[in-house]
C-alpha cells in the first residue's frame, strides 16, 4: 500500500482513467442524483434580499479633473464607515429586538452583505422560512437605514441613503438546486475514478 502511494503516477494510470469513460458518466449521473436528494431532503435555508440605495456624491466632493484614483479612495473610505455602520452593535441590536433572535447569530450566521460600494447595498438574511427571511432582510436594511440618518454617523454629509427595497423582497434558497448537482457531480466522478486506481493498481 505505501509502495502504491508513493510511486509515481504511469502513463498506463493515466490512459486507463481516460478510457474508463463509463466510470466519468455513471459517477456523474450518480452523483447528481444523490445530490439532488440531499437538496430536497435537507433544502438550504431561504434567502431574501433587501437593497439600500448608497449614493456617495462624489462629484461634491473632488474638484472637476481629479484622478480617478482619488475618486476610488474616496468611495472605499465611505464604504468602509458604511460597512462598520451595517455590522455595528447599534443596528443588530435593534435588528435583534425586533426579530428575537440574539446579535450573535445574526452575525454570524444568518445575515450578509454585498454589492458594497456606490450604488445598491444588497442586505441578505437566511432562515428557514421564507417570510422570516423577508422580515429580518427588512428589519436590518431599515435599521442601517436609521442609523444612516442619525447624527453623529461619522460619514460624509453630501451622502445620501434611500430605502430602495424593504416590502415584497425577493426570496430563494440560498443555494441552488444546479449548484448541488454540479458538486456532487464531480465529487463522486473524483471519488469512482480514484477507487478505479485504488482497486486495479499493482503494488510491485
Amino acid at each position: 500500500m505505501k509502495k502504491w502511494l508513493l510511486k509515481p503516477p504511469q502513463l498506463a494510470e493515466f490512459q486507463r482513467l481516460l478510457l474508463a469513460w463509463r466510470v466519468w458518466v455513471l459517477g456523474a449521473i450518480l452523483g447528481a442524483v444523490i445530490a439532488a436528494a440531499v437538496y430536497f431532503l435537507f433544502p438550504p435555508p431561504f434567502r431574501a434580499r433587501a437593497e439600500v440605495l448608497i449614493d456617495t456624491n462624489v462629484e461634491q466632493v473632488l474638484p472637476p479633473g481629479e484622478a480617478d484614483r482619488e475618486a476610488f479612495y474616496y468611495i472605499q473610505q465611505e464604504t468602509d464607515k458604511l460597512l462598520v455602520i451595517a455590522w455595528s452593535d447599534l443596528v443588530l441590536a435593534q435588528v435583534a429586538s425586533q426579530t428575537g433572535i440574539s446579535v450573535t447569530r445574526l452575525r454570524g450566521e444568518l445575515l450578509h452583505l454585498t454589492q458594497t460600494g456606490d450604488g445598491a447595498w444588497h442586505l441578505l438574511a437566511d432562515a428557514p422560512q421564507a417570510d422570516t427571511a423577508a422580515r429580518i432582510a427588512s428589519t436590518w436594511a431599515q435599521a442601517f437605514y436609521a442609523a444612516l440618518q442619525g447624527e453623529g454617523a461619522g460619514i460624509n454629509s453630501v451622502l445620501e441613503a434611500s430605502l430602495s427595497q424593504t416590502q415584497d423582497l425577493p426570496v430563494e434558497r440560498s443555494q441552488s438546486l444546479g449548484v448541488y448537482m454540479l458538486a456532487g457531480s464531480l465529487i463522486c466522478a473524483a471519488l469512482l475514478a480514484f477507487l478505479l486506481l485504488f482497486f486495479d493498481r499493482k503494488d510491485n
